[in-house]
Formats: structure tokens, sequence, C-alpha cells
């Protein structure tokens, strides 16, 4: 159009409103917490039809760090496959794919049998040894949201901090990133269109490493759950989000590994009663080992669909509380 045209002097003119193609709507699920859901299922042992790629399902797996590394988080989305477990890497332009899957692939096969034209978008942020509570967090990180080292307590990666002060990043403020960078892509998928992410819901398996310390990080545990994962759900948007939770099962020692087992236990139990939105999931008693820690390929595969259905179900069921076998 020339410059000084005047169109409302011209009756003939006719008006022409640009269609703008409506966002695809995306139901995005996090999936996030410690080594059984970061993943050490063996590729190998998924039968073929796991094996393949799943066109329809995307996945933004924010690269594992330790505390205090700037890698933490960063990704991008890509189609979901098997790798996403153990080792796998990320630098925010490609993906290192490893030897180890999670519930990831049977999570999303389910949700997408339960809601067949839905499509799903996974949010993966998970990292072996990471604990909710600062006092247990050594060498592998800490899931604690709170800006400041409480005084007094020494906690980064083992190492003490005579400041005092702001803590360095650690693994919420990557679930973050990750959050951040994967909402930042308006065409996950790709296809030249608008794509929208809906909050869909959480799913947690942690709480090891805070069972491995002492009595009191143990006690501490219901409460710290508690500001996580309401942290959590304020991130995402939605302060009454889904939530399944993993609950934390006996390792092949457990008197060495997981002293205080059951006062995890009983803080995850007591969090799925009160708050009517979440599922605990109580499956993983049943599953096999791969090393002393870890769940065999299996137990993952079987893990998936638990979660996926027990998200289905509460987001079906409404506000109805559930406990998951």
């Amino acid at each position: 159009m020339r410059k000084g045209l005047k169109l409302l002097a011209i009756p003939s003119v006719i008006f022409v409103t640009a269609q703008i193609a409506p966002a695809t709507e995306f139901h995005l699920y996090f999936l996030g917490g410690q080594s059984n859901m970061e993943g050490y299922g063996r590729v190998e042992k998924l039968p073929a039809a796991l094996g393949a790629i799943q066109n329809e399902v995307l996945i933004f797996h924010g690269n594992p760090s330790p505390d205090g590394s700037p890698a933490g988080g960063i990704g991008l989305w890509s189609k979901l496959k098997p790798g996403h477990g153990y080792r796998f890497r990320s630098n925010g332009s490609d993906n290192k794919y490893s030897e180890r899957f999670g519930i990831e692939l049977t999570f999303a096969r389910q949700i997408a049998k339960r809601f067949p034209d839905r499509r799903i978008a996974i949010l993966k942020y998970a990292n072996s040894g990471t604990s909710l509570d600062p006092a247990a967090a050594g060498d592998f990180g800490c899931w604690d949201p709170s800006p400041l080292i409480p005084t007094g307590l020494a906690w980064i990666q083992g190492r003490s901090n005579a400041n005092r002060g702001l803590r360095q990043t650690n693994q919420f403020d990557y679930f973050l990133k990750a959050l951040e960078q994967a909402q930042a892509d308006e065409d996950i998928d790709g296809d030249g269109q608008p794509d929208k992410l809906i909050p869909a819901g959480i799913a947690w398996i942690q709480g090891e490493s805070d069972a491995h310390h002492g009595r009191e990080i143990a006690n501490r545990y219901r409460s710290n759950l508690n500001r996580l994962l309401r942290e959590l759900r304020m991130a995402l948007g939605d302060d009454d989000l889904h939530i399944a939770l993993g609950r934390v099962s006996p390792a092949q020692l457990p008197d060495l590994f997981w002293k205080h087992l059951d006062l995890i236990r009983a803080a995850q139990a007591g969090f799925a009663r009160e708050d009517h939105n979440t599922t605990l999931i109580t499956s993983s008693d049943t599953y096999g080992f791969s090393d002393a820690w870890h769940y065999n390929a299996e137990g993952y595969m079987d893990l998936g669909q638990k979660f996926g259905d027990a998200l289905a179900d509460l987001e079906l069921r409404g506000n109805e509380n559930n406990e998951s076998p």
C-alpha cells in the first residue's frame, strides 16, 4: 500500500482481516526428582514398540547438573524417544542420548491412550542423588527453593560457605531455567504455527537422599516436600495442579542406604492424604532392581503407566483423593 492512500474515501474498498491460525494446545507434564526419575532402565531391554520415536509427543529435557553449574537446565524441544535416562545431556542446541530410560516412554503412551485427542508435551528435569533438605545435599545437589542459605548451615556441594549469603544456583533453579526456555519457544513442534502449553500435572520421584541421612533431616521431609511442591505448582501457573508421587522403595540393603525410609514414606503418604489433588503410587515396592538403588527396565515401564493413569484419573475424577496401587 502506498503511503498516504485514504481507504475510507473509496467506497469500493473491501477490508480483509488476516486469518491467524489458532495455537495448537499441548498439555504439559513435569517429570522431576532424583535418580529413579532420571531413569536407569537399559534401552536394550525395551520392546520394539517402545524403541520407536513417539512423533506426536514432544519433550524438553533440561540438562542434569550439579549445583552451581551454568549448564544446569538448558535444553531444547525434541520428539520423544529412548535415551532420556541417566547420562542424558543437552547443550541447548543438541541432545546427547544415553543408553538408559525412565518413566517418560510409557507415561506418554498411557496419557495418549487415556486422552487420544490430546497433544502431549513433557518437561523433564531430574538429577541423581539430589535432596530436598540442604543438609543432605552433599556433592549431588539440592532442590531447596529458598533464595538464602540458612544461618550456620554449610551445604554447597559439601563445601563450607563462609558468606552465608545468597546461595548458588541449585536444582530448583535448573527446573525454572528449563521451564522458562520451554515456554519461550512459541513453536515447539516446528510446524510454523504457534503452540500453547497447558500445565496438566506433576510426576515426582524423590526422597532417597533425605532418607539416607540423619533422623532430623527425615523428620523435616514433610515440610520440605510441602514447600517444594507448592513452589513447583506456582511456577507452572496452577496452585491446584495434579501431582503423582512415587513412594520411596527399599533399596537392596535398606538398613545401609535408606536408614529412615519409614519417615519419608509417612511424609509422602501424609501429603497425598491431605492434598486432594495428589495421588501416591506404591507399586514400586514390587519392582526388581538393576543395581543396589535403581529399578530394572520392567519396573520403569510399569511405573510410567502407573504415573500416566494416576494423573489421568485425578483429572477425570476432579478433586477426589486417591491412592494408586
